[in-house]
């Protein structure tokens, strides 16, 4: 977890070091399948209001950072005459993070001195004109992460709820071709077997990420916690 405090506000960033190739993946997060990194944000976020009463806590993003030792792919000419400067690129090109940034450049310019310049940044935002590029930047407003927050936070109540409850369905996933199935061991006690009738996958469509925005700020406004397929959001951890 990272700070920031500038005046009368706080600047709250979250990375998650992984030794694997996650990604972030909003639909995943919207189906409850990536909570991690959001639940830290909100947890984090909150721990800095009771610590700073005084100031106004602001998102600033969620990241994952892969661990690894990035090999750069050269042409004879490049690796007989190398030029320092390219090198340096490429290789922050190679160690660049994903997740969600905060588009305010107020913000995101704190966590990188690079963006804006020639250089390649690594956090997910490229700029053009003071401003982040859309299409090529995975950036947020701050009511939209304040808003994945309280999601999250409704999500893991839901989940804590219905597992008091004694809630043991057996319902997994299937969403592009993969399962919550795909890396369980234990589906001899579960019983699940599609080639048992009244057994099958739940499916999880595609959304945009605009769809998925004002469908977590549709359901903040009303205390919902559906998954989008029609089955409460406790139903996902029987995976």
């Amino acid at each position: 977890m990272d700070t920031c405090e500038d005046g009368d506000e706080i600047y709250v960033k979250v990375i998650d070091y992984k030794t694997g190739g996650t990604s972030f993946d909003l639909v995943g997060v919207y189906y409850g399948l990536q909570l991690q990194l959001a639940v830290y944000l909100d947890a984090a976020m909150e721990r800095e209001r009771r610590r700073h009463g005084d100031k106004k806590v602001i998102p600033a993003g969620i990241l994952y950072y892969n661990i690894r030792d990035p090999f750069l792919q050269a042409d004879a000419e490049e690796a007989a005459h190398p030029d320092p400067a390219s090198l340096k690129t490429a290789l922050l090109s190679e160690l660049k993070m994903n997740g969600l940034v905060n588009r305010e450049r107020r913000v995101y310019s704190r966590m990188d001195r690079l963006v804006g310049t020639d250089a390649a940044p690594v956090i997910p935002v490229v700029e053009k004109d003071g401003e982040p590029v859309e299409r090529r930047s995975s950036v947020a407003a701050t009511r939209q992460l304040e808003a994945l927050c309280r999601f999250v936070r409704g999500r893991m109540q839901e989940f804590g709820r219905r597992i008091m409850e004694g809630d043991l369905a057996v319902n997994p996933y299937i969403r592009d071709g993969h399962t919550g199935c795909d890396y369980c061991h234990f589906s001899a006690v579960c019983g699940f077997d599609q080639k048992t009738p009244g057994y099958s996958y739940r499916r999880l469509g595609e959304q945009k990420a605009a769809e998925i925005w004002e469908q977590i700020e549709a359901q903040n406004a009303k205390g919902e916690t559906k998954d989008g397929s029609g089955l409460d959001a406790g139903a996902e951890k029987g995976n």
